[in-house]
């Protein structure tokens, strides 16, 4: 496992992943043609207080402790991470069962301050997640839309795949803002010039193969991803052309 670090300037490419899995979910495919150096920063990424009583999330993907949940996760994400050939970072914060979520998410605005004006930061869309919208709002905050870093939002998988209209033969996505989800169109309003047309990133051969690998190193994560409500939709997690299989990923219009 790589030591966590705070110093981001060296690296061309930064995924900001809420969660230990968000980063292989959502950009398995759009990491492996970076630029590197590369770093996925896990921003609930901290250990959960001792003795907490352990969440119904962790507790029914079989961990009886709290403590055995966060070790096993930050063991899966370090292998996740080496398989996207990205450098393991890990912010203090406990996973939402374990922290009081109107705090503010410690270390992350520190963090993407220190970003290079030249690198590519990745910031989740916060599509259908809210813990997922409060870590890009976050993080918006901390930059400014005012003419600094345009970041990339990248659609937030599996729950966005789940929308109608996500993978459809058209490709509304990548043609059509009026296809976007609210909090998509949102966002380009927030930066006053709108958000360019996203690029799209089709998951399949050697790309998929590498992605699968990585999302499977998360394994104690997926008996309940691919059965959770917002994502319960005919096409499998894991399938070729399943949920995984289009990432897209939206940037600020340049004005």
């Amino acid at each position: 496992m790589s030591a966590p670090s705070m110093d981001l300037s060296r690296y061309r490419t930064v995924v900001v992943s809420p969660h230990f899995d968000d980063a292989a979910l959502s950009l398995g495919g759009v990491l492996q043609a970076a630029p590197g150096p590369v770093a996925v920063v896990t921003v609930h990424g901290g250990r959960p207080p001792a003795g907490v009583e352990v969440s119904e999330w962790d507790y029914d993907c079989g961990f009886p402790t709290a403590e055995d949940a966060y070790d096993t996760r930050v063991r899966e994400d370090a292998l996740a991470c080496e398989a996207l050939g990205a450098d393991q970072i890990l912010l203090a914060n406990p996973d939402g069962p374990y922290r009081e979520k109107t705090e503010p998410l410690v270390g992350l605005d520190e963090l993407v301050r220190q970003v290079a004006a030249t690198a590519d930061l990745y910031l989740p869309a916060g599509i259908d997640q809210p813990d997922h919208a409060r870590v890009r709002d976050q993080a918006i905050a901390a930059l400014g839309t005012d003419g600094g870093i345009r970041p990339y939002f990248y659609a937030d998988l599996p729950y966005t795949a789940a929308l109608p209209g996500y993978a459809d033969e058209g490709g509304a996505y990548l043609t059509s803002p009026e296809a976007w989800p609210s909090e998509v169109t949102e966002l380009g309003q927030r930066y006053g010039h709108g958000l360019d047309l996203p690029r799209g990133v089709p998951v399949t051969g050697k790309l998929w193969e590498a992605k699968r690998r990585a999302v499977l190193c998360h394994a104690s994560q997926l008996s309940l991803v691919a059965c959770m409500d917002e994502v319960a939709v005919p096409r499998p997690l894991l399938g070729v052309d399943g949920l995984l299989a289009l990432e897209v990923v939206w940037r600020p219009s340049a004005g």
